[in-house]
This record gives structure tokens, sequence and C-alpha cells, in this order.
């Protein structure tokens, strides 16, 4: 049996535990937490939020679309927790594809909450590379360009921002 030592509320445990795939027991004053397998996160995309792909076995894990949610809190929370939970468990090698059509000035600050959770798995140390695509056949995409440029000189992650064609109807990349 696998044990495990989580600090914080009751409520936020157990959401933890479930989202790795932990089965909880009370004994006495100690909560063991038995391991199975972590879920993947899969969120599709709606016209407001990006589809999130996150595959615990494989290690990759994408955003994509637009991310204008009416209450970033709502829609990034789970998301953070499912990242407090895999860093308990990462694989050798994780990548983060990020392909973001637009996102909006809340959805910013998670998206620097997220590079953040990678870059603390790349502490530990593990592998961590961050892709930040943008579509190199919309000429008013050089603000995503830039947007990646950023967020990559605020963190201590291999990160790199690449070009797309999306109009190809595929994600053909080109390194940057």
């Amino acid at each position: 049996m696998k044990y495990l030592q989580i600090t914080g509320t009751m409520a936020g445990l157990f959401n933890m535990a479930e989202l790795i795939g932990f089965k909880a027991e009370f004994l006495t004053t100690k909560i063991i937490f038995n391991y199975n397998k972590m879920k993947n996160l899969i969120f599709e995309a709606t016209k407001h939020t990006p589809r999130i792909n996150f595959d615990h076995n494989s290690g990759i894990f994408e955003i994509s679309g637009r991310s204008i949610p009416e209450n970033a809190y709502e829609f990034y929370k789970p998301i953070l927790e499912w990242l407090d939970a895999y860093r308990l468990q990462p694989q050798e090698k994780t990548i983060l594809r990020v392909y973001l059509e637009y996102y909006n000035t809340s959805s910013s600050k998670y998206y620097l909450d997220i590079f953040r959770k990678f870059e603390a798995i790349y502490k530990e140390p593990y592998e961590v590379l961050i892709e930040w695509y943008y579509d190199q056949d919309d000429e008013d995409d050089e603000d995503m360009m830039k947007a990646g440029e950023d967020y990559s000189s605020k963190l201590k992650v291999p990160f790199e921002t690449k070009k797309y064609r999306s109009r190809s109807g595929s994600k053909e990349t080109q390194g940057n």
C-alpha cells in the first residue's frame, strides 16, 4: 500500500485524493489514501472555453481554442487542482502544448498559474517543456507570439514559441 501525506482542508484532501485516484479511509486520526490510477482531465471546447486534454499516462497535455469564460476562476480551479495532484506523481517527461486563438485578461492570470505548476514539476526535477503555438497564417497573431515570449520571460522552465498553420486543416508546426 502506498501512503501519501497531504495537508489542507478535509474537503480539499478528499477532492485531491479523488482526482489522483486514491481511495480514502479514516483510521482514528490518520487518513490513508490507497493509490489506484490518476484520471485524465478532458474538457471539450465551447465557444467561450478552450479544449483541455491532460493525459496523465503519456504526460502530454494540450490546451486549444478560445479562453473567454464568464467566470475564469470557476473554469480554471479544477484544472489547477488537477495539476496539484499530477505534481505528486508526474511522468518523467511532461509536455504542455498551448494553441490559443484568443484569451482575455482574466484568463491570462490563470495561464501564468498553470505554467507555474509546470515550473514546480520541472524544479523537482522532471523533464518539462511548454510549447506555445501561434498561427503563422494570421497576421494579427503577432500578439499571441508576443504573449508566449512574455510568459517565457517570466518562467524558469523550458518554453518554446512555435508557429503552426491552422488554415491547412492540420497543426503543421515549425520551431521558432
